[in-house]
């Protein structure tokens, strides 16, 4: 399920923060745009429910033990 929400931006004007969330897999961007955040938001979703959203290599490294080892 994705979330959009305005936040205010540094310039006076608005960001749009999409945050999607589905089986535990979350994915979050900031646009200027409302559309951008939504059309963003709907990609992400679909390609999470058809199995093809691999995540970055960075989250791929992280384990469940690497806060215990700090």
């Amino acid at each position: 399920m994705a979330t959009i929400v305005r936040r205010p931006s540094a310039d006076d004007g608005a960001a749009y923060r999409a945050r999607t969330r589905i089986r535990g897999q979350p994915r979050t961007a900031t646009f200027t745009r409302k559309t951008d955040a939504r059309d963003q938001a709907r990609d992400v979703e679909s390609a999470l429910k058809r199995g093809r959203y691999v995540p970055d290599s960075d989250a791929l490294r992280r384990t469940v033990g690497d806060p215990v080892d700090w």
